[in-house]
């Protein structure tokens, strides 16, 4: 069980070999919206790497700001903020925004292991802001959401070398964020 743990890190850390711009920061302003209190949305139709890659977002975020988010099947009635995370072709929240000209994965399509970030206003009623991970594939998912820990301050090693985490009250998102690898 160990080997096959080390195999998944191996394989989501490889994507943080790249370097991107920052779109994560500690300053609230005009253009940001808080992610401290989010509700994190994923397909449970989805695969089960982008299950894991939320739960460990989850986890991330908790040893920086402190607070737990929670982790929802559908669309909450109403929230400030979501955090929606799936593949393009798995998940029916991410299938929706596509189809209502929210977000475009035309950038990601026929990708391997591809992704993209996004932030936009009311993605849903009752929602001012999402951040949306895209990915062409779960692997790609994962990268995603392993992108969002680092910018948020959690090292890629801190499983490995037991790297402190930069502790934060609140994490913010600029918005018109979009990034695609």
């Amino acid at each position: 069980m160990r080997i096959k743990a080390i195999l998944f890190f191996l394989l989501c850390f490889t994507g943080y070999a790249k370097n991107y711009a920052q779109f994560i920061t500690e300053v609230k302003g005009i253009n940001t919206f808080s992610l401290s209190d989010a509700v994190i949305c994923i397909d449970v139709n989805d695969a089960a790497l982008v299950q894991k890659a939320a739960a460990l977002l989850q986890q991330d975020i908790e040893m920086v700001t402190g607070k737990k988010l929670f982790i929802s099947n559908k669309t909450p009635a109403s929230s400030k903020t979501m955090i929606i995370i799936g593949t393009a072709e798995n998940s029916a929240l991410i299938k929706q925004l596509i189809q209502q000209k929210k977000i475009s994965a035309g950038s990601i399509k026929n990708k391997w292991e591809g992704y993209q970030i996004q932030s936009i206003k009311n993605p849903f009623k009752g929602i001012d802001n999402a951040l949306v991970l895209t990915g062409s594939d779960r692997r790609g998912t994962a990268f995603g959401v392993f992108e969002l820990s680092k910018q948020i301050g959690v090292s890629p090693w801190y499983w490995w070398a037991d790297v402190p985490v930069k502790k934060r009250p609140e994490i913010f998102v600029k918005a018109n964020t979009f990034i695609t690898c």
